[in-house]
């Protein structure tokens, strides 16, 4: 097995696993959407956001 070096490398890497459900706090952190986005729909995990419900709406209605 060789050492995963980038972030890159870790995607593609998971991208060969199952779909993972994944919780995430501070949900209503705009990096922490993208992180969430970026991760649904590389296909490797499906995210909950956890956090201020109405600001996480209104950052994804953005």
């Amino acid at each position: 097995m060789t050492p995963i070096r980038s972030l890159d490398q870790l995607v593609r890497s998971l991208q060969d696993q199952p779909s993972r459900r994944v919780a995430v706090a501070a949900g209503h952190d705009p990096h922490t959407i993208e992180a969430a986005v970026h991760a649904a729909g590389a296909g490797i995990a499906e995210v909950t956001l956890v956090g201020d419900a109405d600001r996480i709406a209104a950052l994804g209605a953005a």
